[in-house]
């Protein structure tokens, strides 16, 4: 089931030649476009796993809606795990798992509702593999916007970003530990130590689109209205933290061990983990 979780979430903007999730009518036939797309890994036993039972939808194994509102159908499926199987418009589909990363799933998500008003949304609800009983439950509103599903914000901060600055721990494996600064006009400088594919300092220049879609996903998460900590249940693992000055003087830094803190934050950590190896680096002397 792992290595299913793995493909699954590996497969990012997987090819195949029509969209049919408009033709699927019962489970029999999610399966057999799922075997199309991901391939013999899928054996349907993604469905046999049994979530919290208390959610209203736990039996629904599918749901077919336009989560981006792009008028093309995509596909939830509520099983071991939630994924949505989104068209990419492009004749492929994209996947989006919605779990926490890695093997330490103590928590996980069910399907709790959705909602088709624009912009499209789904509401997830969390429940615990292990014996967590003094962890709250949580229900969360999301939505697809910069590449992922993150927290539905009606609260967007319009603050300008004047600095970025993030930075990386080690942790009981190969984490890679680096600093990352970036000012408002996309100019950078990269501290690379451990376990990236260079290390020494380096500048740049952050490409238009990629600075866009950073600052614009800090202005969507409203980071004044988070957490200043964040912390898994497990040990030995990385600490993220990051740190966004605004042109107002005021300031926000955010640590988060394990990285998990909000589906939001997961996924601005995963834009700039990826801007190490999307951007042009120039080595210095200093």
């Amino acid at each position: 089931m792992k290595t299913l979780i793995i493909t699954l979430f590996a497969l990012l903007s997987l090819s195949c030649k029509a969209n049919e999730i408009d033709k699927l009518k019962n489970i029999s036939d999610v399966n057999t476009f799922l075997r199309k797309v991901v391939g013999k890994k899928w054996d349907g036993s993604f469905f046999d796993v049994k979530p919290d039972t208390t959610s209203k939808l736990f039996n629904v194994k599918f749901l077919k809606i336009d989560i981006n509102d792009d008028g093309l159908t995509d596909l939830i499926l509520n099983g071991a795990d939630i994924v949505a199987v989104v068209d990419n418009g492009k004749g492929g589909y994209d996947f989006h798992l919605i779990s926490q990363r890695g093997g330490m799933t103590f928590k996980k998500y069910v399907l709790a509702g959705t909602d088709t008003t624009k912009p499209a949304k789904i509401i997830v609800k969390t429940y615990y593999t292990h014996a967590q009983k003094d962890e709250p439950v949580i229900y969360d509103t999301l939505v697809v916007k910069f590449g992922a599903f993150v927290e539905y914000s009606r609260n967007i901060d319009h603050r300008k970003v004047r600095k970025l600055s993030f930075s990386t721990t080690a942790c009981f494996g190969k984490c890679p530990v680096f600093d990352l600064h970036i000012e408002s006009d996309g100019t950078a400088e990269y501290d690379a130590y451990n376990y990236n594919s260079e290390t020494g300092r380096f500048t740049g220049k952050i490409d238009s689109i990629k600075l866009n879609q950073l600052f614009g996903l800090i202005e969507y998460l409203n980071l004044k209205s988070l957490n200043d900590n964040y912390k898994v249940l497990w040990t030995d693992d990385q600490t993220c933290m990051l740190t966004v000055r605004y042109n107002d003087g005021t300031v926000k830094t955010i640590q988060d061990y394990g990285g998990e803190g909000t589906f939001g934050l997961r996924q601005l950590y995963h834009l700039l983990f990826g801007l190490r190896k999307s951007q042009y680096w120039y080595a210095t002397d200093n």
